[in-house]
């Protein structure tokens, strides 16, 4: 049986970066290496590791026991991106459905079982370090992280006139790589609906919210849910 790793979790967050990171770090280490999407993958194919990637929750693959890795970014980063690529409109309506997708269909099943989530700021600010705790999941630490950051690096999604089976990239891949350029691209109706829906979720993960009113509810709400675990966390301390 070939070891199952999956690159799984949100859209537009750097999740075709992290299944090429972890199909080069395989290839580098020396292992027969098949990767793909879900919806093409081909279980029965003869290789010693499959690298998947995979966006909405597939409980047959989570059956198998695979190593899942997951990447997060900015609900509204995420909302922009698809309405670069026309995937989404910039209306409260059509925002509100990518958040509620993305959270639910996509990210939260995969996250209750990821060995490892990294986050795409963190991506973007030091790649390399990035790499070095995914080859420490893997088990690969013998290989060098900065080969392969070149090895992803010369992927060149430009060079695509359509998908590429091997990389997962295309055409107009990348539209905006930037933290927090959702600003230039959304109306403000639009991340107020996103952070309607999705506020919880942003405060949980370390972002600030926009909208004054949703700010003060959800900073309180997740300063008290976290001053509550660290009371219970005392309690059961021995002695305590």
């Amino acid at each position: 049986m070939p070891r199952l790793v999956l690159a799984a979790g949100i859209r537009r967050s750097g999740s075709t970066w992290l299944f090429n990171v972890m199909r080069f770090a395989f290839i580098n280490a020396g292992y027969c290496v098949y990767s793909d999407f879900y919806a093409s993958y081909q279980p029965e194919t003869v290789a010693d590791v499959h690298v998947v990637k995979v966006h909405e929750f597939v409980p047959c693959l989570a059956e198998q026991n695979p190593l899942v890795v997951t990447t997060y970014r900015d609900l509204r980063d995420i909302a922009a991106s698809c309405v670069r690529l026309k995937l989404a409109e910039n209306t409260p309506e059509s925002v509100r459905l990518v958040t509620k997708e993305v959270v639910g269909r996509e990210y939260s099943a995969w996250s209750s079982r990821a060995c490892l989530e990294i986050k795409y700021a963190d991506m973007i600010r030091d790649r390399p370090k990035a790499i070095k705790r995914v080859l420490r999941v893997l088990g690969l630490n013998g290989v060098d992280p900065f080969e392969v950051d070149r090895d992803v690096q010369k992927l060149s999604y430009m060079a695509f006139a359509d998908l590429d089976p091997v990389s997962q990239l295309w055409p107009q891949h990348v539209t905006d790589g930037g933290v927090g350029n959702y600003r230039n691209f959304l109306s403000d109706a639009s991340i107020e609906a996103i952070e309607e829906v999705g506020g919880p979720w942003l405060a949980t993960h370390g972002y600030t919210l926009e909208t004054p009113r949703l700010r003060r509810t959800y900073s309180f709400s997740h300063r008290l849910a976290r001053r509550v675990k660290q009371t219970l966390l005392s309690s059961l301390r021995p002695g305590a």
